[in-house]
């Protein structure tokens, strides 16, 4: 077990995976095969193209390759970086590069002569006439494979990092998205329960509570950017109740979620300031009475692909008043650069009043569990 847990890490240096580096190996010994078959057939030779003698010369050759693979990454990482070409430490890398290519070339043609030996039971000289060919010509065929070999690892790792990196600061704009909206949120919830204490200091003593338990639910998935469906509506639930303890009969509440969505995966919080936004600008400026409809359907957006639909509308009784739900602050605008951090250019995101008696958010994104 130990072994293979160092054979393992061994290779994870690879850009690649290891079946990725087999599938390589495969498919460069079968393309080597057929160029020789090539050469052997326009040079017109009067004996018969040995597919297996060929076959396992270049799948030998091949395995050694993925074998020292990790080391020649290394080893031109090694070279790439130093910032002198005659430098000491740069030459000596060269020529273990050399080196290293000199014994792949020896080992792959002593190997080919073992398994030579094994199927027709002669051993050829491994200094004869045509092994000394081979071991000239060999290795400078080596050489170029190894400068291929690190310059192809070597793309394929930079390609790695700046992907790990385009992620990493992807994570970080997300992070500080969410670090904008926690204090917005804890900012107008205590807005909030200090306009109510001085008109019932009970229900400004349970609004305190319910913060604690919204709080120690965030804190739950702070460091999550996707929760389920399931999840988000029980935060705004609660949510919620926080502010009907406020509003009382001024704030009816509807949820239409759909049974088998809430598995789904949605940025966390998402719908928070939406909600926000209909409480601050519509509910806490209007005369009557206004109903909050929470909905999440499929939707098809045009494509063989389903999509996620969450609506939150806002109907109000009386109507708004010219100053209702017009505001398009931090938290609105922290709802688009989210999606488009989670969803690039794939998300539809809308605010609108529809008339003077209705309000409508909504969001559409990729269907996904």
């Amino acid at each position: 077990m130990r072994n293979i847990n160092r054979t393992k890490a061994y290779f994870e240096r690879l850009p690649i995976s290891l079946a990725t580096l087999m599938m390589l190996v495969a498919f460069v010994t079968v393309f080597q095969l057929f160029q020789q078959y090539a050469y052997h057939l326009t040079s017109g030779f009067d004996f018969e193209f040995s597919w297996l003698a060929i076959t396992t010369k270049l799948l030998i050759r091949n395995i050694i390759w993925a074998i020292l693979s990790p080391w020649l990454l290394l080893l031109g990482s090694e070279i790439s970086s130093s910032q002198q070409v005659l430098r000491l430490s740069t030459l000596i890398y060269v020529f273990l590069l050399i080196g290293i290519t000199v014994i792949q070339n020896a080992l792959s043609l002593w190997l080919y002569n073992l398994s030579y030996y094994m199927q027709v039971g002669y051993m050829r000289d491994f200094f004869g006439g045509n092994n000394r060919s081979d071991l000239v010509s060999g290795s400078f065929t080596s050489l170029i494979e190894g400068v291929v070999m690190i310059g192809l690892f070597m793309a394929l790792d930079y390609q790695k990092k700046l992907a790990n990196k385009e992620r990493d600061l992807a994570k970080a704009q997300l992070n500080a998205l969410k670090m904008q909206l926690h204090p917005h949120f804890i900012f107008n919830t205590l807005h909030s329960i200090s306009s109510m204490i001085d008109i019932d200091v009970k229900k400004a003593q349970r609004m305190i509570t319910k913060v604690g338990d919204l709080l120690r639910s965030m804190l739950a998935h702070d460091e999550v950017e996707l929760v389920t469906l399931k999840q988000e509506i029980d935060f705004i639930r609660n949510y919620l109740e926080l502010e009907q303890i406020r509003f009382q009969d001024r704030m009816k509440v509807d949820f239409d979620i759909s049974e088998n969505l809430t598995e789904c995966k949605v940025p966390n919080l998402i719908l928070q300031p939406l909600i926000e936004n209909c409480i601050k600008h519509g509910v806490s400026k209007s005369a009557g009475r206004s109903n909050i409809i929470i909905s999440a359907m499929p939707y098809q957006n045009g494509s063989p692909e389903s999509w996620l639909k969450l609506e939150v509308n806002n109907f109000d009784e009386k109507g708004f008043n010219s100053k209702s739900q017009t505001g398009f602050g931090i938290g609105l605008q922290n709802v688009k650069k989210r999606l488009e951090q989670n969803y690039m250019n794939q998300y539809f995101c809308d605010f609108k009043k529809i008339d003077n008696q209705h309000f409508r958010s909504e969001i559409r994104i990729p269907l996904s569990v």
